[in-house]
């Protein structure tokens, strides 16, 4: 992360949000295990929703077999 180069060099970056997630995770700020719990728990989320979406709009899929996080292209994901 950039954070630490930046420090190094004496550059301090700000950042203006609304809200204490607002940015959790950037290459301009120390990352905290609390940034790196909230961004988990939100892919948690999106995976979930994702799931849930897919489940009830193709329930002839095998969850398990293609709500695994890869992504696939052209053929491939054609396959998938």
């Amino acid at each position: 992360n950039a954070y630490e180069r930046l420090k190094r060099e004496g550059v301090e970056f700000q950042t203006v949000t609304a809200g204490k997630y607002k940015r959790t995770l950037t290459p301009f700020k120390k990352v905290e295990q609390e940034d790196l719990d909230k961004d988990k728990e939100r892919l948690e989320e999106v995976l979930a929703m994702f799931r849930d979406f897919v489940s009830q709009n193709r329930p002839q899929l095998n969850l398990d077999q293609v709500a695994t996080g890869e992504v696939w292209y052209g053929q491939a994901a054609l396959e998938h």
